[in-house]
């Protein structure tokens, strides 16, 4: 018997009109079944009782530029008001701050972490601020060089022995321990905060010393203890969130900022466009270049326009009208 091709298949009608009758039956009685059952489910589904969505409406995605509600203009240009409270600029220093620390990982990586809480909700921050420096001292006297960033949270009040108070602790990455035992660094953590807080009923029990074995894990502990909404301060906050020493960024924490804001440019593009990431890259290298020398261009005509406003000479004798008209120009869009 020749076999059955792909091309050469007989059509499934066909198939289906050789079967015998009863087989079909049963087929048109199966689907009369399957038809009940469904209709049985949905009459279970719509009985019981409704429930609150896994998903609140403010935190669906939402597609649209989002614009901050609190902006200020400058030269007809629109900027962000860039509180930390704010619904729009508020997540974007978020993203920002954990890209610096990304950059700053791939240079020198934090070899620890740490957590220091509180007991008492009415912490003043100048207790959590001398406690936390104590706690520094203490380690650089055993250590040596010991150099942390941290930002300071706070918890949701949600808890069943929180009484529906919020309490301060912070996280801190840390480098300068690496190869330390990290039995001891807990252990003179503990010691020193306690000496500090908990004698005067500030400080809690909870003081927790970790090791981050690889580069990764440093940004895995910021996803996890970092840009949560629900621990931000709260509105009569006004002290510092985030806290480095002088020696824990590789550089000049306003170059990793700049290198910070063109990668997340560059990766905001790749994914509007659908384009490389690499292409996006130079595209965002060139812009940003082609702005810098803008910048400095006006910055010159400016410095030339106040030396003759000084000399009480007139422009023309030394900058073109040309060249002053495009500076003004290229300052009313806000380059």
């Amino acid at each position: 018997m020749e076999a059955c091709g792909r091309w050469n298949r007989p059509p499934r009608k066909a198939l289906l009109s050789h079967r015998p009758a009863a087989t079909r039956q049963s087929d048109s009685g199966s689907s009369s079944e399957s038809t009940a059952t469904v209709r049985v489910v949905q009459a279970v589904i719509q009985s019981l009782p409704q429930t609150a969505p896994l998903v609140l409406d403010p935190q669906r995605s939402d597609k649209r530029r989002r614009r901050c509600p609190r902006p200020w203009t400058f030269n007809g240009v629109e900027y962000g008001c860039k509180r930390r409270t704010c619904p729009v600029c508020g997540p974007r220093r978020k993203r920002l701050t954990a890209r610096v620390l990304m950059i700053d990982a791939r240079a020198e990586a934090a070899t620890h972490a740490l957590t220091l809480t509180t007991r008492d909700p009415t912490t003043p921050g100048e207790v959590y601020r001398d406690a936390s420096a104590y706690v520094w001292k203490r380690l650089r006297r055993h250590f040596g060089r010991v150099d942390y960033f941290g930002s300071v949270e706070w918890t949701t009040g949600a808890g069943t022995r929180s009484g529906g108070l919020r309490r301060m602790h912070g996280h801190y990455l840390v480098k300068g321990l690496a190869g330390e035992d990290v039995r001891l660094i807990g252990g003179l953590t503990r010691e020193a905060w306690e000496a500090t807080t908990t004698n005067a009923g500030y400080g809690a029990w909870v003081v927790d010393a970790s090791e981050l074995m690889v580069a990764g894990a440093a940004i895995h502990y910021l996803n996890l203890h970092y840009r949560k909404a629900v621990q931000a301060p709260p509105e009569t906050w006004r002290g510092m969130v985030e806290r480095s020493s002088k020696g824990y960024w590789s550089q000049p924490v306003d170059e990793l900022r700049r290198l910070a804001t063109l990668e997340l440019r560059a990766e905001a593009i790749a994914w509007a466009t659908s384009i490389p990431l690499d292409e996006a890259t130079f595209l965002v290298e060139q812009d940003a270049q082609a702005r810098q020398e803008r910048r400095d261009e006006v910055r010159r005509i400016q410095f030339e326009l106040r030396e003759l406003r000084v000399a009480g000479l007139t422009p023309a004798a030394a900058v073109t009208v040309d060249s002053i008209e495009d500076a003004f120009e290229q300052l009313d869009l806000g380059l």
